[in-house]
């Protein structure tokens, strides 16, 4: 009889610890790295994601103490929380900035998480680094810092084309020959095209802030030629424009998609219309 009192006690306590678990679900961390690589002096944006359920629980993310790097430096971009119904999320953006090539190792970040669910919420008056509070670690990651990219080959190539398109035509006004001037420079409809295959080119490379100021750039020759710009589209490219280079944000594979499509279209519209009007 004894043992089957110490057995019951066992079962209970256990179901006891079981149900006490899956009751309070405290917050997970996760880590997401915002581009593939960056250049040195570019911040690379690293988010660390924390996501918990029950609304009755409410916790705050307190502002990392960021690591000493002997690679770079580290810096807080944003903090930004929402919630939608039960779920709750708070993005912490730190931004990683490279002073030399190579793939560097960001260390583990340790973030401090202050629980708001109790009777007196002014019992805390002032946080301070003594504060009692719930501690989450970041798993390290690496990030890779490459000296010459995709963009920087491009620029280079371009700049010795018009090296060659000049002295082409220096060589031929020497000869007594005027240089056709309109086949020395693109049509409407190849700039359209070219600008396109840029933003594409981008894209590919991870520079996400090259590709949405190439798109703005194949738009603005769309508005030009038809002289009816679409505010709304320029607002959103305005838009991209930022979060991407003074934000560091990435965006999503939809918008990327997206936005690609609407100029693409824009530009065939155009492309359409320019033999008619020629």
């Amino acid at each position: 009889m004894r043992h089957r009192i110490v057995i019951y006690i066992w079962f209970s306590a256990v179901a006891l610890l079981v149900w006490a678990g899956m009751g309070v679900a405290g917050p997970d961390l996760e880590v997401i790295p915002q581009k593939y690589s960056a250049r040195p002096g570019e911040v690379f944006p690293v988010e660390y994601t924390f996501t918990w359920q029950d609304a009755g629980s409410p916790y705050t993310v307190l502002p990392p103490a960021l690591p000493s790097l002997d690679w770079g430096e580290a810096a807080l971009l944003e903090v930004r929380a929402q919630s939608a119904g039960d779920v709750n999320k708070t993005r912490v953006i730190v931004g990683f900035t490279a002073a030399v090539t190579g793939h560097h190792e960001v260390p583990a970040i340790e973030f401090r998480l202050m629980n708001w669910n109790t009777e007196d919420n002014t019992a805390v008056l002032t946080i301070t680094p003594e504060t009692p509070a719930q501690l989450l670690t970041s798993t390290p990651l690496t990030i890779k810092v490459s000296a010459v990219g995709i963009p920087v080959i491009v620029a280079a190539i371009a700049v010795l084309l018009t090296v060659i398109v000049v002295g082409v035509a220096a060589w031929r006004f020497k000869r007594g020959t005027a240089p056709d001037t309109g086949a020395m420079s693109l049509s409407v409809t190849e700039q359209g095209t070219a600008l396109l295959h840029e933003a594409r080119r981008h894209r590919l490379d991870g520079d996400y802030y090259a590709f949405y100021r190439v798109l703005r750039r194949a738009y603005d020759l769309v508005a030009r030629v038809s002289g009816t710009p679409d505010e709304r589209l320029c607002a959103r490219l305005d838009v991209r424009i930022k979060d991407t280079g003074y934000r560091g944000l990435r965006p999503t594979e939809d918008d990327l998609e997206g936005d690609f499509k609407e100029v693409e279209q824009q530009v065939a519209r155009m492309n359409d219309r320019a033999p008619k009007e020629s």
